[in-house]
């Protein structure tokens, strides 16, 4: 699992460069521009999570608990479901009204690709 809230170092990513250029592409999309992608990260923190295929139930038991609130809202009310590449899903979640986002990069041989919140008091 890799989690940052910066605009991502993308060679430093433990993802293929094919699937890293087709996640920088994905991220700088709707600015049209690297630059205005990035600097829209500076001023309204955008979170992003890759989910390996070895990563598990028991990987989320790491993450803090905002970021795993962040999860699961991005699990369950994504703004989009789009296929990163082959191997890849991303899902996005707006979290607040400037627009920052929640990414969630998974590979689809993850169990947690469908994942769903283990909570008793969540309704059906």
């Amino acid at each position: 699992m890799y989690i940052t809230n910066q605009w991502p170092d993308f060679q430093s990513l433990p993802i293929s460069v094919d699937v890293q250029n087709a996640l920088r592409n994905h991220l700088a999309e709707p600015f049209a521009d690297e630059s205005l992608a990035k600097a829209f990260w500076l001023e309204c923190p955008c979170t992003l999570i890759i989910i390996e295929a070895s990563d598990t139930k028991e990987t989320l038991e790491q993450l803090d608990t905002e970021t795993l609130n962040q999860f699961y809202f991005a699990t369950q009310y994504p703004e989009y479901i789009e296929a990163l590449c082959s191997d890849f899903t991303v899902k996005l979640s707006i979290i607040n009204d400037e627009g920052s986002g929640f990414y969630l990069v998974i590979n689809n041989r993850s169990e947690l690709l469908t994942f769903d919140r283990p909570d008793s008091d969540q309704k059906s």
